[in-house]
């Protein structure tokens, strides 16, 4: 998670402690308001990595377990790594098979390095500190191993109501286009 004040230059969770804390409170109806990982992207993730089902996903800011449970079927195991405790109090409420959680960040995570086939970042990336994210994913991916940050909130939203509103009318142009054009 990147801080906005961060006194160890981000090698510890000093720093961090704001960002947790704005997650803290709210986790039991963070779900409702959060869309889940489209299904299109496990077998996208995969034919990447060149496996047919992952032995180990690794899932960077796994808040309430939403895009940790995705994997749940689809992986041998799942690990969701959040360091907010509310957060991961909500996720293990739901038990799926091959599902844990641990208390880490995207730069920290705890884990042996070398043992997951998919390294993920669902929505989430942006709290996070770059580049010590990056090296993390790296250590943890095996050889061949794919690293995936992604937002999947559609249609998207800026919170900049003219550039939202910018978004919508070159939609419906588009659509205008595409009737036109068939």
């Amino acid at each position: 998670m990147q801080a906005t004040h961060d006194p160890d230059g981000g090698k510890g969770d000093m720093g961090f402690e704001g960002n947790i804390a704005r997650f803290t409170g709210f986790s039991a109806h963070y779900d409702e308001v959060r869309p889940s990982p489209p299904q299109a992207l496990a077998p996208l993730l995969c034919r990447m990595a060149a496996v047919e089902r992952p032995r180990l996903v690794v899932d960077l800011g796994s808040g309430t377990g939403l895009s940790t449970r995705y994997w749940s079927g689809k992986a041998d195991a799942v690990v969701g790594v959040e360091p907010s405790d509310s957060m991961r109090e909500q996720a293990v409420q739901t038990s799926l098979p091959g599902v844990s959680y641990r208390r880490g960040f995207s730069h920290e995570t705890g884990l042996p390095g070398g043992i997951a086939d998919l390294v993920t970042c669902a929505q989430s990336l942006h709290w996070m500190e770059p580049e010590g994210t990056f090296k993390e994913a790296a250590r943890l991916l095996r050889p061949g191993g794919v690293f995936a940050a992604f937002d999947y909130d559609w249609p998207p939203a800026t919170g900049v109501w003219q550039v939202d509103q910018a978004y919508e009318q070159c939609m419906k142009t588009r659509a205008i286009w595409s009737d036109v054009t068939a």
